[in-house]
């Protein structure tokens, strides 16, 4: 089956209670490594003018599974297709019963700029400020959030596999 390689941030949503972690159910066994977003990698110049950022996190490779659709949760099933205008998602109802939020973790804002705009430099210009976002922030804050009792998602990095057509 062939993998996307876009790696997507898993929010696992369950009505106000953090999830329980799956353990091994529907995820491979094999670990892939993926940079969120190679695209960002820049020279001196493109650092100097348009920002360092987060540049070097948004390429360094990051370990992730290939999801197994079929038995993670008990089977999942899209019921909805989404996102704003920056962020893809789906999201998906689970054989055990709870909704499983699975977005993108590049975000591409050129849909917030006006139409005439979106084939012009000012595409590339905004489109490469994403950077400017840590690509795995909310790994890094979930930790904080269940230390202070906060309840919330707990993320996990996942790839989705490509639908054969």
């Amino acid at each position: 089956m062939t993998r996307i390689r876009l790696a997507l941030l898993v929010v696992l949503a369950v009505a106000c209670r953090e999830a329980g972690a799956q353990t091994g159910a529907g995820v491979s066994p094999d670990t892939l490594t993926v940079a969120p977003g190679p695209q960002y990698s820049a020279g001196f110049f493109h650092r100097v003018f348009l920002g360092d950022h987060y540049r070097d996190l948004w390429t360094m490779p990051i370990p992730a599974v290939e999801l197994d659709l079929a038995s993670f949760a008990g089977g999942l099933e899209v019921t909805q297709r989404g996102g704003g205008e920056q962020t893809k998602s789906l999201r998906f109802k689970g054989g055990d019963g709870r909704q499983y939020q699975f977005r993108s973790i590049d975000k591409d804002p050129t849909l917030a700029l006006p139409p005439p705009l979106r084939k012009t430099a000012a595409r590339d210009i905004v489109r490469d400020q994403a950077s400017a976002g840590h690509p795995v922030g909310a790994l890094v804050v979930s930790p904080i959030l269940r230390a202070v009792g906060v309840l919330h998602a707990d993320p996990k990095v996942v790839i989705l596999p490509k639908d054969d057509p």
